[in-house]
């Protein structure tokens, strides 16, 4: 008995430390970002969208909870009576669909459009920040928590046992659906709606941290965190997310090739 209380203080104390450690990642994070994000341009600024912080952060917590209700109704309802294809491909549409009727709805896009501004430059700079930190910040958080972050291969039983057609849809979401979508809502919307009141700084990690915070995985939120940081950057320097959706296509692209090695 008296061992296994040592050792269920010993594990309570590498959590508690793990938790510490993560947290100071953060906030070195957070003190080191503005030194690495320059301030943009004024014209750079104008041409993209401003968005009132309060209908931002209102629209935001209406799609989280939307997509909250319809897990709810899809882990009652549809866990079992349909196929894991169709379960997949039916979360994520119905995720996209409902973010994009709230900002059809709420969002005056004016003269600016996504897909506009694309710098082949900033997104070879892009996709190498992301290469090359993504992995880094995965291996530091696997070793500081002693847990296995492996958020690539995350994906990984969403495709086993998949047909081809069905691993082909799938992947068609992953690498250009999803990339578009979630350029669009976090460095589109979320950036333009922070960064009125939180500056270019600010908006770029609030919005990161959102990001990170949506895609749920308990230690590998610092990942998509990162992630965030390097795409919101590149769409507050280009003044597009044209460029920042080019590197995500690409980043989820090369966790699909990953992802398929090891299946």
């Amino acid at each position: 008995l008296k061992n296994e209380l040592l050792e269920q203080g010993y594990a309570a104390l590498v959590r508690l430390l793990s938790a510490f450690s993560l947290f100071s990642l953060f906030l070195l994070i957070l003190v080191m970002v503005p030194f690495f994000v320059q301030s943009p341009k004024p014209e750079t600024l104008a041409t993209f969208p401003v968005v009132d912080f309060n209908l931002c952060i209102t629209v935001f917590c209406g799609w989280v909870m939307g997509n909250a209700l319809f897990l709810a109704f899809t882990k009652e309802y549809l866990v079992g009576a349909i196929g894991r294809f169709s379960l997949v491909a039916t979360v994520q549409l119905v995720t996209y669909l409902l973010g994009m009727v709230l900002l059809a709805r709420f969002w005056r896009w004016g003269s600016w459009r996504p897909w506009q501004g694309l710098n082949w430059h900033w997104v070879t700079f892009g996709y190498l920040g992301v290469l090359v930190f993504l992995p880094l910040t995965e291996s530091v958080v696997s070793s500081i928590s002693g847990t296995p972050v492996g958020v690539q291969l995350s994906l990984l039983p969403y495709f086993e046992g998949l047909s081809f057609v069905e691993g082909l849809g799938l992947a068609a979401l992953a690498v250009f659906l999803g990339p578009i979508f979630e350029e669009i809502f976090f460095r589109g919307w979320l950036l333009g709606g922070l960064r009125p009141k939180l500056g270019a700084v600010g908006a770029v990690l609030v919005s990161s941290a959102l990001f990170a915070l949506v895609h749920g995985h308990f230690w590998g939120w610092p990942v998509p965190f990162v992630f965030g940081l390097i795409t919101g950057w590149i769409a507050v320097r280009t003044g597009s997310i044209a460029t920042s959706t080019v590197v995500h296509i690409l980043w989820n692209g090369s966790t699909l090739l990953w992802v398929f090695l090891n299946i």
